[in-house]
């Protein structure tokens, strides 16, 4: 052993300017490794920063007496319990600082041990389980239950194929390294074994030295690895990936930068594993020859030379030799080659991969919730009820605020009316439209103007209304009459009174009104299977503006209140340069939240912000800026490597070629031929 560490030391000290290559390319690897594990651990640490802020506990376990909450403390998983009183209750909030299992067994345990149990079965708010919330994100990021396990160990499974694929490209680089070192080196190895030096000896001293390399090289790579991830994570926070932890919770939040040691043993490792296996390689590779072919084989051998090449021709004398001496070293230039082909691959394919994978996400999204296209989804960054029931506000007390605000552009929102047919009893669907709905329905191809038809109070009939044919001859007239003092059935009405279209058809006369005959004019028609943005209209006969239906709306309907569904974009979202950011959804947020009492929906719907089309785009669009600054990084890091072992092989093969230059130049090539070569 000592006599293969001996050589194998020598050999470093001996080829100084191969084993410096050598040391830097390893540390390169080590580098690009130990960013990608640091970054790892930094964002899920920042996930776990941000679930904590959010719900700063793993458990809340409520309608407690202030001696049973004070009892959670006393379990040995428990690190912490905090008390809040409530009306109906203390609120024992609990982290846990180790595995509990099973966490319903765990609670149901507890229960009983702190005279609980009744808690843990039912509760006066839940008809399905008792008085307790767990806090799924923040326990499955501190993994203090069974399930929780297996579910970081996905996230890291996935992570770690992906830092596989990387690191298989960055073995290449430290192959090349060992193979420029040793290729020279083959007639030593070979008089080694001439004089006794048996085929495992030689595999140990390549070993010992490729070991020795990374005593050197793996701290350097550790150490600038870390300052790597800290540049790339400021470059990732600016690019998006901020706003978006930001915007998972509504308290402030600190997303600093750590350094987790098990994460950088993880590098170490892979580093070292992947030296050991490149040396251990090329020890093999050159055992393979015996003493005497080491010895007198001739170290690039040309087989074949071609008399033109185009290199020869673009750049000649000194291109046509740079090129022979290229095809001279095959396997090095080849892998070199490879390197920077797969750096460049990575670029293309990850940046045409995020722009086309949020590409899709923007156009499927609309697609699957609404049944609408990306063009007409693009008017559209808010979905909520105008008008509130509970309150007695009608959309028409809540438009202005809306429009005043200055956030919001292109409104559409639409009333829908049911008459009774004269000649039956029958109910006639009558859609009344803003200007927004009308030009997204029609736009250039409308019937009439929709100044037109504020102007005349009138009518345009849907002639792919399944009953069309019913009152086809009164509609060629030009008019319609039909009676009004009659409402259709509110929802939860027996679904026996639903129609074909799903409309409630039983009608009940309103007390306060009386029955009343309307002539209507018809002055245009259309054929509307289905609208871009709210239910199908081919249930609807008549569609009229919505300013006819606050003219009439008193006298036909008694002024009767509904609240009704309105689409907007964010107002900044028509400028050229708008991008979708966290400062404008909770500027958004916080107008509505201060207009609870108008939009109902938002009151009612506590996932109203996180199910908007705003906060779905603004968190594809952050996520994908995200991933292209990194794997730009990445990238910019890999080929840099792989312009370290390009370095190696030119500067080897210079040094081991320095009397054929030497000869070159005796026959007359300029310095300037030289360098160029």
């Amino acid at each position: 052993m000592r006599y293969e560490n001996l050589l194998a030391s020598r050999y470093i000290k001996a080829q100084k300017r191969q084993s410096v290559f050598t040391c830097v390319s390893i540390a390169a690897a080590v580098a690009v490794l130990t960013m990608i594990f640091v970054l790892y651990s930094v964002c899920m640490n920042c996930l776990e920063s941000t679930y904590y802020s959010n719900a700063p506990y793993h458990l809340v376990f409520s309608e407690l007496t202030e001696k049973q909450g004070e009892a959670m403390a006393d379990f040995a998983e428990v690190r912490s319990v905090k008390l809040s009183r409530t009306p109906d209750g203390v609120s024992a909030y609990v982290l846990f600082g180790s595995d509990i299992g099973d966490r319903e067994i765990w609670l149901q345990n507890a229960a009983k041990q702190i005279g609980a149990p009744e808690k843990y079965e039912r509760s006066k708010y839940s008809s399905m389980h008792g008085a307790y919330e767990w806090n799924d994100n923040l326990m499955k990021m501190d993994g203090v239950y069974d399930g929780a396990h297996l579910v970081k160990l996905r996230i890291f499974c996935i992570f770690f194929i992906f830092a596989i694929l990387i690191a298989f490209a960055l073995r290449m680089i430290i192959d090349t390294a060992f193979e420029v070192s040793s290729k020279e080196r083959e007639r030593h190895y070979g008089v080694l074994q001439s004089i006794g030096a048996t085929p495992e000896q030689i595999v140990r001293i390549i070993t010992y030295e490729g070991m020795r390399l990374c005593v050197i090289a793996v701290p350097f790579g550790l150490i600038a690895g870390i300052g790597f991830a800290y540049l790339m994570y400021n470059v990732l926070l600016k690019a998006g990936l901020a706003d978006l932890f930001q915007g998972m919770t509504a308290a402030k939040l600190s997303l600093p930068f750590s350094v987790d040691p098990k994460m950088l043993l993880v590098a170490a490792v892979v580093g070292i594993v992947w030296v050991f296996l490149s040396a251990y390689g090329v020890g093999m590779r050159i055992i393979k020859k015996t003493p005497m072919e080491a010895i007198t084989t001739r170290a690039n051998n040309v087989e074949k030379v071609k008399r033109r090449t185009l290199s020869g021709l673009l750049f000649g004398i000194s291109g046509s030799i740079a090129s022979r001496n290229a095809r001279r070293q095959k396997k090095r230039f080849a892998i070199t080659v490879l390197t920077l082909t797969v750096s460049i691959m990575m670029f293309a394919l990850f940046s045409t991969l995020t722009e086309t994978v949020e590409r899709s996400i923007t156009s499927f999204l609309p697609i699957a919730i609404y049944g609408i296209s990306e063009e007409e989804a693009a008017d559209i960054d808010f979905e909520f009820e105008l008008g509130n029931h509970d309150k007695g506000i009608s959309y028409t007390e809540a438009i202005d605020p809306l429009t005043e605000s200055g956030q919001f552009d292109h409104i559409a929102f639409s009333v829908d009316e049911s008459f009774q047919s004269t000649e039956s009893n029958d109910p006639v669907y009558v859609e009344y439209v803003n200007r927004e709905v009308y030009t997204q329905l029609f736009g250039a191809n409308a019937p009439v103007s929709y100044d037109e038809l504020i102007s005349s109070g009138g009518y345009v009939y849907n002639s792919v209304c399944k009953d069309y044919a019913k009152y086809a001859d009164q509609l060629q007239s030009g008019s319609l009459t039909l009676n009004s003092g009659y409402l259709t059935l509110p929802e939860g009405t027996d679904n026996e009174h639903l129609d074909d279209a799903g409309r409630y058809v039983e009608r009940i006369r309103r007390a306060d009104m009386e029955e009343k005959q309307h002539t209507v004019d018809i002055i245009g028609q259309v054929s509307i299977e289905k609208t871009s943005n709210f239910e199908s209209f081919d249930s609807y006969l008549l569609i009229g503006a919505i300013e006819t239906h606050e003219n009439i709306a008193q006298e036909w309907f008694g002024g009767f209140f509904r609240p009704v569904w309105a689409q907007c974009a964010y107002a900044k979202k028509g400028a050229d340069d708008y991008q979708y950011n966290a400062a404008d959804l909770k500027k958004a947020n916080d107008w509505f939240r201060a207009h609870s009492d108008i939009i109902g929906s938002v009151e009612n719907d506590e996932h109203f912000f996180d199910d908007s089309f705003y906060n779905i785009k603004w968190k594809t669009h952050s996520i994908m800026a995200t991933i292209r600054a990194g794997v730009l990084i990445l990238n910019l890091l890999i080929a840099f490597a792989a312009l370290i072992n390009l370095m190696n092989i030119i500067s080897t093969g210079i040094a081991n070629r320095r009397s054929e230059l030497a000869s070159l130049q005796c026959v007359g090539m300029t310095d300037k031929q030289l360098d160029r070569m």
